[in-house]
């Protein structure tokens, strides 16, 4: 068998040469391979005697994945050594042919942001320079414009010359066509009740407008939980997504629509599941001071009162000055209505009756609690008993000195002088003991005038 001849080194150059690319056009599309990128440049294989150059852009997506060897379509910038190459269509040298058919059909094209021009904005649409207005760009202000460069969008062709090539495009007229499209897809959802997936798109302090896909509604502050929201930014951040019910559409006097959503009616009732029974201790939070209680949040959007006649602990009224915002109180439950949704509050022991155990003679420290014409009201304090000193009985003589030297809430040592049957309570001042006689009180009371009318026997009455 004949031996086959290796071909020689003229023949494998003739063979080289004739494979290679002799010439490339500007806007040229070719296949290339990567040999090396260095330092921000690829140099690519295009079939010619010298590699031509690409320069790599870091932000852009489509150089993550270059390495040697690998494939690429790349297009002529520059024909003349070295060759510069382009990812994108190189403007100028592009096919009009596919936006005057798309422009026909209505149809949107593909196209790169590549400059800011006067007036607009210059896009590379394969090749062809079309422009975009910057109102049709679709961007509001000037920084989300800014950062559209580079960027590649579809648009809506929306003026084609074929005698000028001139192509104006509108990414807005898309954006617009879409939101009117989302916008009846939207409207066939609106009946009440019904819910619904959104964004939050605005947030003011009386609630937060949320996007349904073309049409806008506001989810009141007051819908936004059940417990009480102070601000919306407490509870939603703009472009959350949420799912709403929809509590009625109106149209208002001037003629808008107006959506109102909640997302409180599609979170769990708190009052549904009420972990309390009657005469459970719980501890509360003060959440505020009212001239009737304090309310106290229990559990979240479940909140308590504390009224004033249940202000009592081991048989003493406890000032309600004394309740700081935020405390934490150990309260008793003595009431719970579901369907008021109301919870009456106690303090422990307010239903405690302590007595006194003083018998006549028996100092004691109290306070003035008040001034009335028979004499002054004091109140122990350490010991439950209340009643009178007897304005007779005091050296002061005018209501006037008697009101200079017993303010109220001033403490003044005291000696009990009586306990009637009644169990009401005499007392004179440490050291004058000796002004009243025993039963001076029951016959002040009948000459003075009758216990029905005497504010000091309502005193003795009331021991709440």
């Amino acid at each position: 068998m004949e031996e086959q001849q290796e071909p020689s080194f003229e023949q494998l150059l003739n063979e080289s040469q004739a494979n290679e690319v002799k010439y490339v056009q500007p806007g040229q599309k070719l296949t290339g391979t990567v040999v090396m990128v260095s330092k921000g440049v690829a140099y690519v294989d295009i079939g010619m005697r010298t590699e031509a150059q690409l320069t790599v852009d870091e932000e852009d997506e489509r150089f993550a994945a270059f390495k040697d060897g690998s494939e690429i379509e790349v297009f002529v910038v520059k024909n003349k050594q070295p060759i510069i190459l382009s990812l994108d269509p190189v403007m100028g040298f592009g096919d009009t042919s596919k936006i005057a058919a798309a422009f026909e059909k209505g149809v949107p094209v593909e196209g790169k942001v590549k400059a800011a021009i006067k007036g607009g904005f210059e896009i590379n649409v394969e090749g062809v320079r079309c422009f975009c207005p910057i109102s049709q760009l679709g961007f509001r202000n000037e920084e989300d414009r800014a950062a559209a460069l580079g960027q590649t969008y579809e648009f809506k062709v929306i003026e084609f010359d074929a005698a000028s090539d001139n192509v104006v495009l509108s990414r807005r007229a898309l954006i617009e066509e879409e939101r009117q499209a989302k916008m009846r897809e939207t409207r066939e959802k609106l009946q009440p009740g019904a819910v619904l997936a959104g964004k939050v798109r605005d947030i003011q302090s009386f609630g937060a407008f949320v996007d349904l896909g073309g049409l806008t509604g506001l989810v009141h502050i007051s819908q936004l939980a059940h417990h009480n929201v102070h601000r919306v930014e407490d509870v939603l951040t703009v472009g959350q997504e949420v799912d709403v019910k929809l509590l009625e559409t109106k149209i208002d006097k001037n003629g808008k629509e107006r959506i109102s959503l909640s997302i409180k009616a599609l979170l769990p009732d708190p009052w549904d599941t009420l972990p309390f029974e009657m005469g459970q201790t719980v501890t509360g939070t003060v959440v505020r001071k009212t001239n009737f209680g304090v309310f106290f949040n229990l559990v979240p959007a479940v909140d308590g009162l504390l009224p004033m006649r249940f202000m009592k602990k081991a048989g003493k009224n406890i000032d309600i000055d004394s309740f700081q915002d935020g405390e934490q109180v150990e309260l008793e439950l003595v009431d719970i209505n579901l369907n008021e949704r109301k919870i009456a509050l106690a303090l422990p022991g307010w239903n405690e009756e302590i007595r006194s155990n003083l018998k006549p003679g028996d100092e004691l420290s109290a306070e003035v609690v008040k001034v009335i014409p028979a004499g002054i009201l004091v109140q122990g304090l350490d010991d439950p008993a209340r009643g009178l000193i007897p304005k007779r009985t005091l050296k002061q003589g005018t209501m006037k000195n008697i009101l200079e030297h017993f303010a109220i809430g001033s403490q003044h040592s005291v000696v009990l002088e009586e306990v009637d049957e009644r169990g009401r309570y005499t007392f004179v001042l440490k050291g004058d003991s000796t002004a009243v006689d025993n039963g001076t009180l029951g016959h002040f009371l009948e000459k003075e005038e009758s216990l029905n009318n005497n504010p000091f026997a309502t005193f003795f009455t009331d021991r709440n």
